[in-house]
């Protein structure tokens, strides 16, 4: 298993800034159960793109997402994306909407590609 901060997906991909497609924040956690650490969790919120809405004191979306700790390391390694494992049921949505998700995933795939 990949150390635990190397396991942390979602913090860099916030730290790129705000994110089109979305309508007012999202509030996202990453959980992943049972590591030889215990449960992870990792949390980050993503602002919307200006003109994506947003701003006008609308509350946070939010999401929690789950991932044995395999998926874990093959997000961590980059052998999968975090669309791919969503797509395949691997990422599992614990709760909140995913329509906010999907700006985010999407995100994260065009980072993927930029390399």
């Amino acid at each position: 298993m990949a150390d635990t901060e190397a396991l942390d997906w979602i913090t860099p991909l916030a730290a790129r800034g705000p994110v089109p497609g979305l309508a007012r924040p999202l509030r996202l956690s990453y959980v992943v159960p049972k590591t030889a650490d215990g449960d992870l969790s990792f949390s980050a919120t993503f602002e919307p793109a200006d003109g994506d809405g947003g701003g006008d004191g609308d509350e946070a979306d939010e999401v929690e997402l789950t991932a044995v700790p395999k998926v874990a390391d093959l997000l961590a390694s980059g052998a999968s994306t975090p669309n791919v494992a969503w797509m395949s049921g691997k990422l599992k949505v614990a709760s909140g909407p995913t329509g906010p998700l999907l700006a985010v995933l999407a995100l994260a795939d065009s980072v993927a590609a930029a390399g």
